[in-house]
């Protein structure tokens, strides 16, 4: 009995043919092998093993080939005899064909090494010669292609090669530090990033979209954005009372070492200290109380503005007389 492939198997053209001779000698065993009794030379031949699922499926081919030594009668490529025993190293397949003559040695598909690459980028091809062949290793001829067909797939004589493409990114060396502040001490600089062909020529950013592009912007150190928010003291409030009053104070962006001041964008990495605010604004007194709530009142009596209700309001004390 000889166990070719496991699961399922498919039985060659050849079976079909001499299946009156087989009767009753080849078959399948419940676990999907294939079983021959009293194996020869007319069992020789391709045996696939395909394997299905709802997913799809696989196939595997093997040959069995018979090849006679010390009485043994085994398997080409196996290492088991088909009675069981172990066959000797001679019975591997490199063996096998050179020991084989004339049409008894097995159809093989030979190839020869792939040539070099067409291209040195942008996507060439290598070549290699395939061909049909039957014979030992060492003085195997070329038949026709057409009859390895049940051997197996024809081994691909062309393949793709150096596709990456034929730019590269280039860019300018990095400008000076003196770009918009970061941080406390730290600016950006800048560079120009440009696709450029193999001879240094300038071409689309398209050519180089499959290669990562370098940076054109990055943080770099500086005393020139050693900067913070510098505040003055707080004026006095505008009003003594009531939702008028308000009071301002200076906010400038200062070098901390120097006190220089500069832009107020550089100093924008940090929020700005807010540069007014209200003060004063609890009431100015009980329901129909006259008082003034702003300090300005006198010079709205001596500019005769009490007349005018926003003043008057705000002026009350002042303005009761006028």
């Amino acid at each position: 009995m000889v166990r070719v492939a496991e699961r399922s198997v498919k039985e060659p053209a050849w079976v079909q043919r001499f299946s009156h001779f087989c009767a009753g000698r080849v078959g399948l065993l419940p676990d999907g092998s294939l079983k021959i009794l009293s194996p020869g030379k007319a069992d020789e031949g391709l045996y696939t093993c395909t394997a299905r699922n709802p997913l799809g499926s696989s196939s595997l081919t093997s040959r069995l080939q018979i090849t006679g030594h010390k009485g043994q009668s085994c398997l080409e490529g196996n290492s088991m005899g088909v009675d069981g025993s172990v066959c000797p190293e001679s019975s591997n397949g490199s063996q096998a064909l050179e020991l084989c003559h004339g049409q008894d040695c097995p159809l093989r598909w030979r190839v020869a090494p792939w040539s070099s690459c067409s291209s040195t980028c942008g996507g060439g091809f290598q070549i290699r010669s395939v061909s049909c062949v039957r014979g030992p290793e060492d003085g195997a001829g070329e038949v026709d292609s057409r009859r390895c067909s049940g051997v197996g797939r024809r081994p691909p004589d062309t393949r793709p090669c150096n596709l990456l493409p034929c730019a590269l990114w280039a860019s300018t060396p990095w400008g000076p530090c003196n770009g918009h502040c970061a941080g406390p001490g730290w600016a950006t600089q800048h560079r120009h990033v440009y696709c450029q062909d193999r001879n240094a020529t300038k071409v689309p950013q398209r050519m180089c979209s499959g290669l990562k592009r370098p940076s054109s912007l990055r943080n770099c150190s500086t005393d020139a954005c050693a900067l913070q928010w510098r505040v003055g003291p707080w004026t006095q409030c505008t009003a003594t009372c009531g939702r008028h009053g308000f009071q301002s104070r200076q906010v400038t962006c200062t070098h901390r070492r120097t006190g220089k001041p500069s832009r107020e964008h550089h100093c924008t990495w940090r929020p700005r200290p807010p540069s007014w605010q209200r003060c004063n604004i609890l009431s100015c007194g009980r329901a129909g109380e006259c008082r003034d709530s702003t300090r300005y009142c006198e010079k709205v009596q001596q500019l005769e503005l009490c007349p005018l209700p926003q003043f008057k309001n705000r002026c009350c004390q002042s303005c009761r007389n006028t």
